[in-house]
């Protein structure tokens, strides 16, 4: 009987999806309805996930601790190069415009604490079936595990930036002190796996490399790393106030973590017994048959040197035009993710509809990013122009997970000070 082997892809798979509203980054068109005298106190949470081929209800199953059938892990639709990413973002903001600035009117500044998280990961469909459903059908077989990339960063943001309005416009600069908090990253140049026919043995060709981060020091209150960023803001209004362009380039910037990194660069042959795994998402003992995960680490890690490196933040650049239609807004435009597994920009296309000036819904579709698609559905509340409370999501990932490779929610809130 073929023995189903994949000890060797877990540490993988877990680090993939342990660390689990459109991915705009900071938008500070608000900035421009700041008077002078006044200030603003904002907070949000975001959390975005989107695959070309990972859907909703198996990645929920993972995150649940769910039973998963053969059946859900066969209703993804694996592609050639399949695609996965997971952002979460959490921010504190003031802003403030006195009423004069450097001896003029129209200047004003912000600051504002933020902790990210960024994970996105491309692999291969071999990748997917040995670690789901182990080797037993590759016998006499090679697996391509090749060009895979998997990074996974947290890290920590102070702000500070300066912003100028005029009449018809709003300049932002802004720039940052970075805490990083952990980092990971795995990239297979050329990698295979061989199963003898019958289970008895395994070959892995293996040339790639490994960071990762002070492995000692990993909660938020601690740091591994430090960098810099920043920021530019446009937005831009013609003389009827009815359109608007905006134009965002942020999070430009570096992070160098500490020498206590650990780096692999590993172009090697491995040869190593079967083990008989029923079922990676059901093992329960650290050590089977005497091959543990510190043995797997003393084989992959035999070329391991602690090391200084740095690491560039996924940068985002963000283009829209707003239409406004008195009660109605149409807003269409792009963001794009650098250094962050895009397949192409995320488009979109988002209404918003004002009710008495108290209320607006929002209403959008998005295609792009990973390469799939998704709606928004928005609504935002305000009470008195003093408190502001907005909410977004994307209802299908909830009413048809199965058939849906986005998922996304956004809560905001403003207080405004008058």
């Amino acid at each position: 009987m073929k023995k189903r082997i994949f000890v060797l892809f877990l540490f993988l798979t877990t680090g993939l999806f342990v660390n689990s509203q459109i991915i705009v980054g900071s938008d500070w068109s608000r900035l421009h309805n700041i008077k002078a005298g006044n200030a603003e106190i904002s907070t949000g949470f975001s959390t975005w996930y989107g695959s070309n081929s990972i859907n909703n209800e198996f990645v929920n199953g993972l995150f649940s601790n769910k039973y998963i059938s053969d059946d859900l892990k066969l209703s993804n639709k694996l592609k050639e190069k399949n695609r996965l990413g997971y952002f979460d973002d959490i921010d504190l903001n003031f802003a403030f415009r006195p009423d004069s600035m450097f001896g003029t009117s129209g200047y004003g500044f912000m600051f504002s604490l933020e902790s990210h998280s960024v994970n996105h990961v491309s692999f291969s469909p071999d990748f997917f079936n040995l670690a789901f459903f182990g080797n037993s059908n590759y016998g006499g077989k090679q697996a391509d595990l090749s060009n895979m990339n998997l990074v996974t960063m947290r890290y920590q943001q102070f702000r500070a930036g300066i912003f100028k309005q005029e009449s018809n416009a709003t300049y932002f600069m802004g720039f940052s002190l970075l805490k990083g908090q952990s980092y990971s990253g795995f990239s297979t140049k050329t990698a295979y796996l061989f199963t003898e026919e019958s289970g008895e043995y395994l070959d892995l060709a293996l040339k790639g490399t490994y960071f990762a981060s002070d492995s000692v020091y990993r909660n938020i209150l601690e740091s591994t790393g430090l960098g810099a960023s920043f920021d530019l803001f446009f937005n831009f209004f013609n003389d009827n106030k009815d359109l608007q362009v905006k134009i965002g380039i942020t999070n430009i910037g570096f992070i160098n973590w500490n020498r206590h990194g650990f780096y692999i660069k590993t172009d090697t042959l491995i040869h190593f017994e079967g083990i008989e795994i029923p079922d990676i998402l059901n093992i329960v003992e650290p050590d089977i048959s005497g091959f543990s995960g510190d043995t797997l680490t003393k084989i992959m890690h035999a070329e391991a040197e602690s090391a200084r490196f740095s690491t560039a933040l996924p940068e985002r650049i963000h283009l829209a035009v707003i239409k406004d239609f008195s009660t109605i807004k149409i807003e269409t435009g792009l963001v794009y993710l650098h250094d962050a597994g895009f397949k192409l920009p995320l488009f979109y296309v988002n209404g918003d509809y004002s009710i008495k000036q108290k209320y607006n819904l929002n209403l959008g579709f998005h295609y792009g990013g990973y390469g799939t698609w998704s709606t928004q559905l928005g609504i935002k509340a305000n009470f008195k122009d003093k408190f502001i409370l907005r909410f977004s999501a994307n209802p299908e990932a909830y009413i048809i997970p199965s058939k849906t490779r986005v998922k996304a929610l956004y809560v905001g809130f403003v207080y405004c000070i008058n």
